[in-house]
């Protein structure tokens, strides 16, 4: 049987996991809860997760679903299932449990479920370890896009959940006081971490056929998008808590390294698309050019800063980011702090601590 849409929905919801096994259940009751006046359906793909998910998705679906009704089919790339919640019927799922990975070919997903994008006006985002606390989340943000023709997007707070410490953090992830616009340079300053991929419903057909390349190209994908829509449109920001941001848990983006030997050359190659992707930025759209650029410089900053002031002596990251490093002066940025140190150990306490306290805490200070 081919797995095909049985309604027209009006959200489709992107949930891409890897080994998640932990917090997927969170992800799918937040869906679950949503109370709407339109049908809506949760994507979500399990990339070959080795940690057991797979099986939490499917024993998820047989006490939530109505698996008699359910659609199936398999082929040597995914097996796929869509069914429809037995006590909330505008909820629907359509999973894909894939049998190999496809991050790690770079193989595309989106042909799996190509035919459910289709005549669907708006998507939400949420990946495996975060999840929705709101019933209304879905609701809301559909009928201010439904009323605001000129909003490409809606975004809202979030708690942040410390994977470290294991307990909510006391400041929510709020990138502004209070329900209002959110104009383009506080998108680029705040956009990724301020603005969580769960908290995000947008138009889809405004990222459109001229999404440049060095979006597409750029290994984190929501910060980019969010930047594009911006451009595109006007972002309206909910400052009440609808959904969990887990944060501090150890990733290629989020993991700390005390050295730079500890990047790799696929980690360096992600780090220079982002800064690509600032700097293509840029040059579109002249008058956001400032605030793309020291985005980009304080990038290629963070990437410096402890592992620079450890080994000194290390060309890998100059040589990598050479164009970059000339165009924002950041080696001598860094050196001029060295000699004001005076001490290696100094600096990195310098920046492990206070830059990293004012720029969370102040980050207007420095544009």
């Amino acid at each position: 049987m081919s797995v095909l849409p049985t309604t027209i929905y009006k959200v489709r919801i992107v949930c891409r996991t890897f080994n998640q096994a932990r917090y997927i259940e969170d992800t799918m009751n937040g869906f679950c809860i949503q109370e709407t006046k339109f049908p809506f359906v949760a994507i979500i793909i399990d990339d070959a997760s080795t940690d057991g998910e797979p099986e939490i998705i499917s024993q998820y679906l047989e006490n939530h679903f109505d698996m008699v009704h359910a659609q199936y089919d398999e082929n040597d790339d995914a097996k796929r299932i869509a069914a429809v919640h037995k006590d909330n019927p505008n909820c629907h799922f359509l999973v894909i449990l894939l049998k190999y990975n496809f991050y790690s070919i770079n193989k595309a997903q989106y042909p799996l479920y190509k035919g459910w994008y289709e005549n669907v006006p708006y998507i939400a985002m949420c990946e495996g370890d975060d999840y929705w606390t709101d019933p209304n989340k879905l609701q809301k943000q559909v009928d201010f896009l439904d009323s605001h023709l000129d909003y490409s997007m809606v975004c809202c707070r979030a708690k942040m959940f410390s994977m470290r410490h294991n307990t909510f953090r006391k400041k929510d992830n709020s990138c502004r006081h209070g329900d209002g616009n959110l104009n383009p340079k506080e998108v680029i300053r705040r956009g990724g971490y301020y603005i969580p991929t769960c908290s995000m419903l947008y138009r889809s057909n405004v990222p459109g056929k001229d999404y440049p390349d060095y979006c597409k190209k750029c290994p984190v994908g929501d910060y980019p998008l969010q930047m594009w829509l911006t451009m595109k449109g006007i972002v309206y920001y909910f400052d009440s808590p609808m959904a969990v941001y887990r944060v501090d848990n150890p990733s290629a983006w989020s993991g700390k390294k005390d050295a730079l030997k500890c990047y790799s050359e696929k980690e360096l190659d992600a780090f220079r698309r982002q800064v690509d992707m600032l700097k293509g930025f840029a040059k579109d759209f002249p008058n956001y050019a400032k605030p793309c650029l020291r985005r980009a410089e304080f990038f290629i900053n963070s990437k410096f800063r402890s592992c620079y002031a450890k080994d000194p002596e290390n060309q890998k990251i100059l040589e990598y980011f050479k164009e970059d490093i000339k165009q924002f002066g950041v080696l001598g940025w860094i050196d001029k702090r060295m000699r004001l140190c005076g001490n290696k150990h100094l600096l990195t306490l310098y920046y492990g601590t206070a830059f990293k306290w004012l720029f969370r805490n102040y980050l207007d200070l420095f544009w």
